[in-house]
């Protein structure tokens, strides 16, 4: 082997060495334990678009939905006034419905009065999948007679939460006073 075939390679080896460890710089999260429960719906708007196919498949767009909460991340609980707009495909053969939501989760430290618009909180996409659905209801979208339902929720946060990272899930039966539960993702 030719010294040149081999010391070139050995040169960009080392340079990759001495660059690696300020391109691998440690990021540290403290991994919160987080939760969400709905206290009531604030207003909801029907689809803007919805129609039905010869097989029985209902597909709604733009659905508007606003509800309160509370948030819990670690031992703060917070106010929640969330706002989401959902598209939503329901099979009444299977009695399935998929929603695919964009949600604005504004969060204030305040007891009361939780305010659309506020500068905290979190956004991003939630997605649940609805079992035993027999109708949609035709005033805001949501299925009707559902038995138990799946949730999965990836949020970013902005204004105070910036940086952090909320993730939830539920899966079971359809009850208003289902705890969703997770994590938050907070750097350090």
């Amino acid at each position: 082997m030719n010294r040149k075939n081999f010391f070139v390679p050995m040169v960009v080896f080392l340079m990759l060495l001495t660059v690696a460890p300020v391109l691998a710089f440690p990021t540290h999260w403290q991994k919160a334990p987080a939760w969400n429960t709905t206290t009531g719906v604030v207003s909801s708007a029907p689809p803007v678009y919805s129609w039905t196919t010869k097989d029985g498949i209902t597909i709604e767009i733009g659905v508007q939905s606003d509800v309160t909460g509370q948030l819990g991340i670690g031992t703060t609980t917070y106010a929640l006034y969330s706002h989401s707009v959902f598209n939503l495909v329901y099979d009444s053969k299977t009695s399935m419905a998929d929603r695919y939501s964009d949600a604005t989760w504004y969060v204030t430290a305040m007891t009361t009065g939780p305010l659309k618009g506020a500068s905290d909180g979190f956004s991003g996409v939630v997605i649940i999948l609805y079992n035993g659905a027999t109708s949609l209801n035709p005033a805001n979208g949501s299925p009707v007679g559902t038995t138990s339902y799946s949730v999965q929720l990836k949020l970013q946060g902005f204004g105070e939460f910036k940086g952090q990272t909320l993730m939830i899930s539920y899966d079971g039966p359809a009850v208003k006073t289902a705890k969703w539960t997770g994590y938050c993702l907070i750097p350090t």
